[in-house]
């Protein structure tokens, strides 16, 4: 992946605008007697209240929001996990030596079956097998790097982001894209499905979250608030609730149906690179370009604990089934294990470049991980 460094092109880019900004208001300045008249109806706030609006009407085939009945159903698998960090830790058990042939950004497991997607930098997915590490199929479509994917809660399709800023939507049994979104203004950094299966939410370098309706395939809501690129979006399993994070160093809260923003976690010092959400929806991790890990606690809306794993980037960040441990993908070319518990890290080494993606599987057992080195492994 890019590790999000387009985002400082983008800042450059913005800072020439604003010297231009600044050359252009001394010119007016200038023409003190002279009247500018200009159409209210074209402004960049009434584009942005129209685009709203037209995201309102309804149509036949749209799809309704669950109520929140704040129950997680995956909670239900949950046992209580070994604590292996204290025995020993996890250790490399099988790899997938060049899964792709550049860098693999995206990495997502199957809601029922062992089976992994990959989504690399050169724009294929795939499929892959956990018990004999075997392609089980591929497809290509986006014109640049996939940077996340995500599973249809029914197994049944998979969701891409990618630098092409599209997102698609991939059916198993055809194994063809069918649907596009095509909306967002720049490359789309994360893509999660809601667990009801009918919404997709996707993030993007446009500053913008978009909630698409996959059944009457069109954009119901724009979620803006954040001032730099939306770097990751993640659904609360269960639940209408969104945690984003962003460039502009913060975390965030969002209800999808209302497009309400109800909270913003501020406290780190650098560009957020992922955030995701326990599975008790009690708290949330996150990391920053620094590598510094922070667990906020969703219901007294603060700062739990500050993990330093820097100077090198942490580039995903997400808790083990109990809530109790984390794993975060560095770009030390480690993947770090954190027990919450007794404040313990465990370094598991292996791959030989940047580790993009790390997650653990259903039951907390197993770790895989996914790097620039275009290799996946995994730990138990």
């Amino acid at each position: 992946m890019r590790e999000k460094m387009m985002i400082q092109i983008e800042l450059d880019k913005s800072k020439e605008k604003i010297i231009g900004l600044e050359s252009a208001l001394k010119s007016i300045g200038s023409f003190r007697n002279t009247t500018i008249s200009y159409d209210k109806d074209n402004t960049i706030e009434d584009k942005e209240k129209n685009e709203n609006i037209k995201t309102e009407i309804k149509h036949a085939k749209d799809s309704k929001f669950p109520i929140d009945h704040g129950t997680n159903l995956k909670l239900i698998r949950v046992q209580k996990m070994p604590n292996i960090i204290r025995s020993g830790g996890f250790r490399q058990t099988h790899q997938i030596k060049e899964a792709h042939v550049k860098a693999i950004s995206g990495l997502a497991l199957h809601p029922t079956k062992d089976v992994i997607a990959s989504g690399g930098d050169d724009g294929i997915w795939k499929l892959w097998s956990l018990t004999n590490c075997e392609l089980v199929m591929e497809g290509k479509g986006h014109k640049e790097w996939i940077s996340s994917c995500d599973f249809h809660p029914s197994g049944m399709y998979l969701a891409t982001s990618s630098g092409d800023s599209l997102i698609k939507i991939w059916d198993f049994k055809t194994v063809e894209c069918i649907t596009s979104f095509k909306e967002h203004l720049s490359v789309v950094w994360d893509v999660s499905w809601h667990s009801c299966g009918d919404f997709i939410a996707s993030a993007s370098m446009d500053k913008k979250i978009k909630i698409w309706d996959a059944q009457s395939l069109r954009c119901r809501n724009t979620l803006r608030g954040h001032s730099g690129s939306v770097n990751s979006i993640n659904f609360l399993y269960g639940s209408n609730c969104l945690v984003s994070s962003s460039a502009d160093k913060t975390i965030s809260l969002w209800d999808a149906r209302t497009n309400f923003c109800s909270n913003t976690f501020y406290g780190h010092e650098h560009s957020v690179n992922d955030a995701n959400f326990n599975l008790k929806g009690t708290s949330i991790a996150s990391c920053d370009s620094y590598g510094n890990v922070k667990i906020w606690d969703v219901r007294n809306l603060d700062s739990i604990e500050t993990i330093e794993f820097g100077p090198h980037s942490t580039n995903s960040v997400t808790f083990d089934p109990t809530g109790q441990i984390i794993v975060a993908a560095s770009d030390d070319a480690s993947v770090k294990m954190y027990d919450l518990m007794n404040c313990k890290v465990s370094n598991l080494m292996g791959h030989s470049d940047a580790v993009q993606r790390a997650i653990f599987d259903l039951d907390g057992k197993f770790v895989i991980s996914s790097g620039s080195d275009q290799n996946i492994k995994i730990w138990s």
